[in-house]
């Protein structure tokens, strides 16, 4: 489970999030939720959903293409 985190970004601040799934610039309300032992960030829960899905897919099909070998 994820939490919404408000930043207050200086003007010259060069701490610059993006989002891990669809890569947007995030500038103020972060959605960070921990993936694989590290704490992600998203611009929105929606697409924290949309990155596990993928990172499932992509398991799921990883693991069939070793069985057929």
């Amino acid at each position: 489970m994820g939490e919404w985190v408000e930043r207050e970004p200086s003007y010259l601040s060069f701490d610059v999030y993006n989002c891990a799934y669809c890569g947007k610039m995030i500038p103020r309300h972060i959605w960070f939720e921990e993936t694989d032992d590290q704490r992600q960030a998203f611009c929105n829960p929606d697409c924290s959903s949309r990155f596990r899905l993928a990172r499932q897919r992509a398991h799921t099909e990883e693991s069939t293409d070793t069985s057929t070998g």
